[in-house]
């Protein structure tokens, strides 16, 4: 199968499905009527199923590497950051990376409410700050 289709080859494992009963049906109904089965009759069942496995092997590869998913790679469930609001990975002066560390913390345990109330702190000391540098 080059272009694959599971629904066909969901079709064709049933076709064969019921070709398989069929011959599992027949060597039952051979066995009633003798006390062995004869090697022509054996021979003939089992190169018909022999045929069918054959045929049935690519389509159950198929299947297979369809719906199973890769040993590697991948994501985990519940793996990796949790998603709660954006960051952003920035360099720091060594000094101030604790008191930042710090404050972002804080930041994220407050409510929504607080947090705007951070914010508004921070651009206020932010804002006088660069005032007074820059007269």
């Amino acid at each position: 199968m080059t272009d694959f289709n599971v629904t066909e080859a969901m079709d064709l494992l049933h076709e064969y499905a019921i070709k398989l009963n069929f011959l599992h049906d027949e060597t039952a109904d051979m066995l009633e009527g003798y006390h062995f089965m004869p090697n022509s009759m054996f021979l003939r069942i089992d190169n018909d199923k022999r045929d069918i496995y054959d045929s049935l092997n690519p389509i159950a590869d198929n299947l297979k590497s369809y719906f199973l998913k890769p040993a590697h790679g991948g994501s985990r469930t519940g793996a990796g950051r949790k998603k709660e609001q954006p960051t952003k990975q920035i360099r720091v002066d060594l000094t101030l990376a604790n008191q930042l560390k710090e404050l972002s913390d804080l930041f994220r345990s407050q409510g929504f409410s607080e947090q705007n109330d951070l914010l508004v702190a921070l651009n206020e000391v932010y804002k006088s700050h660069s005032s007074n540098n820059v007269s």
